[in-house]
């Protein structure tokens, strides 16, 4: 499955004109999940640990309700960027919809873009999607300059492949090679999760095209009008 089926969430549009919420039902991992071990020295794990053993993945979840001007169709599918905070799976949670300019540090949503940007052709597989996922903990969680799930203040172990691939992508980091529309889904009774839709910025939506192509079908019967007076 490419990216770009993968991480579409519906008709994702967003004006920025009101305040927006989803309601979100956890079904489980996209393309199944690999297990390892996290390690954060600064304590940020769930209860302040500073080791924990996770499945890592995309998620997956059932669009109950939503409110503001955002379609989400019935489905999204996200990453986890929050360690601290349990995902709930027992009920729908509502979500908050913030920019995520608004929540990352520049340094890390740029991170995040070229990380995205570099790789989200491959993403799909279990291995490809956990990479990411790795890729994605270890750019928010780490504080020191290494940015790699090897060493410095945030490291993992096990995860199969996924730990090597997301190493790979991590070590490529660079020029940001295109801005991909990017989310954060915050609650409190939930860890926070990350959307992306794949349509680069600047890209005008669907409404857009659709209101270019009355205009000019307009400007045309003008001219024509004109021509046969």
């Amino acid at each position: 499955m490419s990216a770009v089926l993968l991480l579409v969430l519906g008709l994702f549009a967003f004006s920025g004109a009101s305040a927006n919420t989803v309601d979100l039902h956890y079904t489980g991992f996209v393309n199944g999940h690999t297990s390892g071990t996290l390690y954060d020295t600064n304590g940020n794990l769930i209860g302040g640990r500073t080791s924990l053993s996770v499945n890592a993945g995309l998620f997956g979840f059932n669009v109950t309700g939503s409110s503001g001007d955002m379609d989400w169709g019935g489905r999204v599918e996200a990453f986890c960027i929050e360690t601290g905070i349990a995902l709930n799976t027992s009920s729908a949670v509502t979500y908050n919809v913030v920019s995520a300019g608004d929540y990352f540090s520049a340094s890390q949503l740029g991170a995040i873009q070229s990380l995205y940007g570099n790789n989200h052709a491959s993403l799909g597989s279990t291995a490809t999607n956990v990479a990411f996922q790795l890729g994605l903990w270890e750019i928010i969680n780490e504080t020191t300059g290494s940015t790699s799930l090897s060493n410095g203040s945030f490291y993992t172990s096990a995860f199969g492949d996924a730990r090597g691939i997301a190493n790979g992508w991590l070590n490529d980091l660079g020029e940001v090679v295109g801005q991909f529309h990017m989310y954060v889904l915050t609650s409190d009774r939930s860890q926070n999760l990350l959307v992306i839709t794949p349509k680069p910025i600047g890209v005008p939506e669907p409404g857009a095209l659709a209101l270019l192509g009355i205009g000019l079908l307009a400007l045309a019967m003008g001219m024509r009008r004109r021509h046969s007076a």
